[in-house]
């Protein structure tokens, strides 16, 4: 067998330090670097990244997962966040992104401030993003008697059901339906009065409601955030 000569054994030598050294010291000091820019930066945020050689020729990291609590990204508040973004660019595009989140507060209607629990996220750069979570039932009946209260029908009481809500007011029950209109949740009482607005975005947060599932224990909602809108969240602090 021919021996290899002293040039092309360090030139073997250096290719497997590249491709092996390389990601490895990119997955050891990325992590550092992405906790000090926006939207992360100054927060408890735990960031994990996986590299290869082939990504970064690419120019891209494999894998960046984040987590923690109490965090805050495009001005929504994070109880707690846990999400994996694979095939992620210097420009901050990426590939897919999957995870899960819980108390996610937001002011994006108006005065309001709604919770939502047992969030899941998923999406890519490319095709957008999609969060769906549970505002609970105590805080939708709430809602649901103050905006009666404010369109001069004071003294009702709301009790969520599956697909729709019963409103009890001067001795007439109805069942309501909520439904999403041009981006705002609204509830249609019948007879009782017209279609009153429950929430309404302000434009603060990017994206919209784009659906929800009614029942006894809450109201699932569904937003959603297209790619040209993802700027302005991945921005914030």
């Amino acid at each position: 067998m021919r021996r290899l000569g002293p040039i092309a054994f360090i030139l073997l030598a250096a290719l497997a330090v590249a491709v092996v050294g390389v990601p490895t010291l990119i997955s050891a000091v990325a992590p550092s670097f992405i906790e000090r820019v926006p939207p992360f930066r100054g927060q408890a945020v735990s960031v994990q990244v996986e590299a290869s050689f082939g990504g970064l020729v690419g120019g891209r990291l494999d894998r960046v997962r984040l987590s923690g609590t109490a965090l805050k990204l495009g001005g929504v508040a994070f109880g707690s966040l846990d999400i994996a973004l694979t095939g992620v660019g210097l420009d901050r595009s990426f590939a897919s992104l999957a995870g899960t989140a819980d108390g996610v507060t937001t002011g994006a209607f108006g005065a309001t401030a709604i919770t939502l629990h047992g969030v899941t996220i998923s999406g890519s750069s490319a095709g957008g993003i999609s969060l769906t979570g549970t505002i609970d039932a105590a805080t939708v009946e709430s809602l649901v008697v103050a905006r009666f209260a404010a369109a001069g029908l004071a003294g009702a009481s709301a009790r969520l059901e599956s697909g729709s809500v019963t409103i009890t007011i001067r001795g007439e029950t109805v069942h309501a339906t909520l439904a999403v209109v041009g981006g705002a949740v609204t509830l249609d009482p019948g007879g009782l009065a017209s279609s009153i607005v429950v929430l309404e975005p302000d434009g603060s947060m990017p994206g919209r409601v784009v659906g929800l599932d009614v029942a006894p224990t809450g109201v699932t909602v569904h937003w959603r955030i297209e790619p040209a809108d993802l700027g302005i969240l991945l921005g914030g602090g």
